[in-house]
């Protein structure tokens, strides 16, 4: 990554927005890559049979996560709510759209966390600042 090298202060400024924002925009997708990832990884959880039948007739089954890992991708409802986009040069967001999506992360009364927003996020984290101490 370059550093500014402008000397007069406009332009400088501007260079800077630009190599910050290819950060921001770095960082941002590597979080959605990370969250999506974690949720189609395998599972370790319990094994539950669905409703319904496979193209072949056989029964469908879905593994669930176990408590501490990310989600297991059932419908896909989860993964494909997962949205990273810059709302300006130096802003970017992530938004999810499944409205469960924060009781998976944290858990309930019902159900232990299964996080895979804070381990992206931290993971993200982790490979800028390698890049930086580089």
């Amino acid at each position: 990554m370059s550093v500014p090298t402008k000397v007069d202060a406009s332009g400088a400024i501007v260079e800077f927005k630009d190599e910050a924002g290819k950060i921001v925009r770095r960082f941002l997708f590597d979080i959605e890559r990370r969250m999506k990832t974690s949720l189609t990884g395998p599972k370790s959880g319990k094994q539950y049979r669905r409703r319904g039948k496979t193209r072949q007739g056989k029964p469908r089954y879905h593994r669930a996560s176990a408590p501490g890992e990310a989600p297991a991708t059932d419908s896909g409802f989860l993964l494909n709510g997962i949205r990273a986009r810059m709302q300006s040069k130096t802003v970017g967001v992530i938004t999810i759209a499944a409205p469960y999506a924060l009781w998976l992360e944290e858990g309930t009364r019902f159900m232990k966390p299964r996080p895979y927003i804070r381990p992206a996020i931290d993971g993200a984290i982790e490979r800028v600042n390698k890049g930086f101490n580089q």
